[in-house]
């Protein structure tokens, strides 16, 4: 009785060792700094649209599309401005939800009404 009651407390204490001994990973998403660039967006019209504190642009032809601009000039945050832009079209890390696409402006001019 005595070994059958070693054997079983040796047995638990083998599975709690190796429970506390496997590691645990978390996926955590890249800061926006390390975000990937998949290609290229050129001369693209569209509008630009305040959501929240945050500005996007809408192409036009396209309207299932946005895009979150990341280094938007504070004289083009202005909603309903006409505007035409290139950049480089980041990805969206996986688990993480945002509003639009990044995007890193590399020109951008106003458009006349």
């Amino acid at each position: 009785m005595k070994t059958m009651i070693l054997y079983v407390l040796s047995a638990g204490v083998l599975l709690v060792w190796c429970g506390c001994a496997s590691e645990t990973h978390q996926d955590t998403p890249p800061p926006p700094s390390q975000t990937k660039t998949s290609n290229l967006l050129t001369n693209r019209t569209g509008t630009m649209q305040q959501m929240g504190v945050d500005f996007v642009f809408l192409p036009d032809g396209a309207p299932s599309q946005r895009y979150l601009l990341k280094n938007l000039p504070s004289d083009f945050q202005q909603d309903g401005l006409r505007v035409r832009i290139s950049g480089e079209i980041g990805e969206i890390p996986p688990n993480v939800r945002l509003i639009g696409t990044p995007l890193t402006i590399r020109q951008i001019e106003r458009l006349s009404e």
